[in-house]
């Protein structure tokens, strides 16, 4: 790639780290999930071969697979996420046609230490659906 190619690639991912940021200190979750899902789906953009013109659903699972998948923190694959993301940012809510199906795990988020006596009970009281600490990802 350009040198010009690459601070814009750069200038993107400050930004929308910046934009992480300041939307989790604002306490704006849902708004931080969309943002995230949306960057991810840029950086697999990013990491599809060049022909590729458009953001995927392969190639959204590509880069979750190849780029997020390798951390021992993470219980899920990367049909889940896909499922994730498409329920953030169609519907606003943890649903997806595929976790409705039981084809993925359907993901609530929680932030704060997976030992914290909230995230426990938050755990014991949503058996069915797995809990994603949103510091993981940001």
């Amino acid at each position: 790639m350009s040198l010009e190619i690459d601070s814009r690639i750069e200038k993107y991912l400050s930004n929308s780290l910046h934009g992480l940021n300041l939307l989790y200190g604002a306490k704006l979750y849902g708004q931080m999930l969309v943002l995230l899902y949306s960057c991810i789906d840029a950086m697999g953009l990013l990491d599809a071969p060049p022909s590729q013109i458009k953001a995927t659903g392969d190639s959204f699972k590509n880069w979750v697979k190849k780029y997020m998948l390798g951390d021992p923190r993470i219980n899920f694959n990367e049909l889940d996420f896909w499922a994730a993301r498409c329920a953030v940012l169609h519907t606003f809510t943890s649903q997806s046609d595929l976790s409705n199906n039981n084809n993925a795990k359907e993901l609530q988020y929680y932030a704060g230490a997976k030992e914290s006596p909230q995230a426990k009970l938050f755990a014991s009281t949503t058996p069915l659906i797995d809990g994603v600490n949103i510091f993981q990802f940001i």
